[in-house]
């Protein structure tokens, strides 16, 4: 449950197509690029031969030392159309973080405030590298910044979506096993991130697997769809007892699925580090659901920002209840939520100015309720 109370604002741009769930999500990605001089701004891109520059000509730069690049590439592939009712991407953001490392701090939290400027942004991608020849002892220190950072972030999402701002982050450290990917979310490790806004997934694929979720409808787990440009037999065979462990520890890796005669190359489980509580996880620690839940909540902020403005007309409140009871209706004859689902609309008797959300929301496919409180004014 989120039980942070803050106030919100909101502008016309909420009611966009891309937050009634229409198109896919946009993501910032937020890495270091090898660039000694990196652009200090975000930088937007429709397509990747615009990323694929030098710094002065508006990229992030072509060095083979660029490990963002080769990850661009992969994410506009895979989000690229290829049938009429393909959801694609229509952008990308990147913060340039040029020489960072994670034992240094100050870069990588400056850079989850600069963020936060972008709001047409539902996906935020954070990518580290481990370094060559690492030793022992230098992947367990690398482990313990990249927690901290990771535990930053998870902060400011939860901050945000008290305010209706509704993020979800995604985590990858190239040059990781998946053993030591494991020791990020483990129970019993005194650092660790246990967060269901905070996925963390295996560096082989991670700009086509992050292009997957951004192509992927909210209400549906991207594992249930084919990669569009993943050609069966690339991912590495596991065992069930394998790919049980990394489910189970909150990782997020692909497979090949077989079916019959059939294979078809797929995310295996969308799970949020949270995951890796066992039996203590919550409910929203796979991510069709906290995307469903989010959705809900997105689309309510809107109804009641409109009718916000009309506060000075006595029916005011009545008629954002009605549209919001409106809203869970058709949400539940949809089949996205399950009934019982109620967004709850209370005015603040010593400032009519400020209005209360109150989701009690309960997705298919789940057996017990998700609550969120949002402060508007």
């Amino acid at each position: 449950m989120i039980t942070e109370n803050p106030k919100i604002k909101l502008y016309e741009e909420d009611s966009s197509a891309l937050n009634r769930g229409v198109g896919g999500q946009i993501p910032i990605f937020v890495s270091p690029t090898m660039n000694d001089t990196p652009v200090p701004d975000i930088v937007t891109y429709t397509k990747y031969s615009d990323a694929a520059k030098l710094t002065s000509a508006g990229g992030i730069g072509t060095a083979d030392t660029n490990i963002l690049l080769p990850i661009l590439q992969d994410f506009f592939e895979e989000s690229l159309k290829i049938n009429n009712d393909d959801i694609g991407v229509s952008r990308v953001h990147v913060k340039d973080l040029g020489t960072a490392v994670p034992s240094t701090a100050t870069p990588w939290t400056n850079a989850i405030k600069d963020v936060k400027v972008k709001d047409d942004v539902q996906v935020e991608a954070y990518i580290f590298q481990k370094p060559a020849n690492a030793n022992a002892e230098t992947v367990t220190a690398l482990t313990t910044s990249v927690v901290g950072i990771m535990t930053s972030v998870a902060t400011e999402l939860k901050k945000e979506a008290g305010k209706g701002k509704l993020r979800i982050a995604y985590f990858t450290i190239l040059g990781y096993t998946e053993e030591q990917l494991k020791e990020l979310t483990k129970t019993t490790n005194a650092t660790k991130i246990q967060e269901s806004r905070v996925y963390l997934m295996s560096p082989e694929n991670f700009g086509k697997r992050l292009a997957r979720i951004c192509t992927t409808p909210y209400y549906d787990e991207p594992g249930y769809y084919a990669y569009r440009t993943v050609e069966p037999g690339v991912f590495d065979e596991r065992t069930d007892e394998t790919e049980e462990s990394l489910r189970e520890a909150g990782i997020v890796f692909d497979h090949d699925e077989k079916i019959n005669s059939a294979t078809y190359p797929k995310i295996n489980l969308c799970v949020a580090t949270s995951y890796a509580k066992g039996d203590e996880r919550p409910l929203d620690s796979l991510l069709h659901v906290r995307r469903n839940v989010d959705q809900l909540v997105r689309e309510a902020v809107d109804i009641v920002y409109h009718q916000l403005k009309r506060r000075e007309t006595a029916g005011y409140l009545s008629d954002t209840q009605a549209n919001l009871d409106l809203l869970v209706h058709e949400k539940v004859e949809a089949g996205y939520m399950r009934k019982n689902t109620s967004i709850t609309v209370i005015e603040d008797e010593n400032a009519p100015e400020k209005l209360t959300l109150i989701t009690h929301a309960y997705p298919v496919n789940i057996t017990g309720l998700i609550e969120m409180t949002t402060y508007i004014h």
